[in-house]
C-alpha cells in the first residue's frame, strides 16, 4: 500500500496555534526569550509583536507527521525517527491557523528497512509560507 504514496500529497492537515498551548511548550522547554513572552521586547527586536518559539514548528507539524504515518500504515511497533530539517520562512504568531501538506517524496525499501522521506509545508490563513520540512522515518522490517 505505502508504495502507492510516493510522490503523493497527503492534508491538508490543520493547526490553531492558541495561546495555552504556546506556554505550555515554554514551560515545558524553558526557553524564556523575551519576544516569546513580552510584545515590548519583540518591537525592539525589530517584530510588530511576540512571537511563537522556532522549536514550537515541531507541535504544530506533529499532527500532520502522525497523519502521513496512518496514510503510510507504518507499524509503530518497528518505527524509528531517522531525522528531522526545518526551514523557516515566516514567525508563527499566536492563533495563528496553520495547514500543513505533506508529500511522500520517496520510499527507499533496503534489505532490513524501509525509509519515507516526506517533506512538508505549512502556511498561515493568508496563505504565506511559515515553515518547510522533511522528515525520515525509518521502519525496521520482520
Amino acid at each position: 500500500m505505502s508504495e502507492e504514496l510516493k510522490g503523493k500529497e497527503l492534508g491538508p492537515f490543520v493547526y490553531i496555534v492558541w495561546h495555552k498551548k504556546i506556554q505550555d511548550f515554554i514551560e515545558a522547554t524553558g526557553d524564556e526569550n523575551p519576544i516569546y513572552l513580552d510584545d515590548g521586547a519583540a518591537r525592539e527586536a525589530g517584530y510588530d509583536g511576540k512571537l511563537v518559539p522556532l522549536s514550537f514548528a515541531n507541535a504544530t507539524g506533529s499532527m500532520a507527521l502522525w497523519g502521513a504515518i496512518g496514510a503510510l500504515k507504518v507499524d509503530l511497533s518497528r518505527l524509528l525517527h531517522g531525522g528531522h530539517e526545518y526551514e523557516f520562512i515566516k514567525p508563527v504568531r499566536d492563533a495563528d491557523f496553520l495547514t500543513t501538506t505533506m508529500r511522500v517524496a520517496d520510499i527507499v525499501d533496503k534489505k532490513k528497512l524501509k525509509l519515507y522521506i516526506l517533506e512538508g509545508t505549512t502556511v498561515n490563513a493568508a496563505g504565506e509560507v511559515v515553515l518547510r520540512f522533511k522528515t525520515t522515518l525509518i521502519e525496521r522490517k520482520g
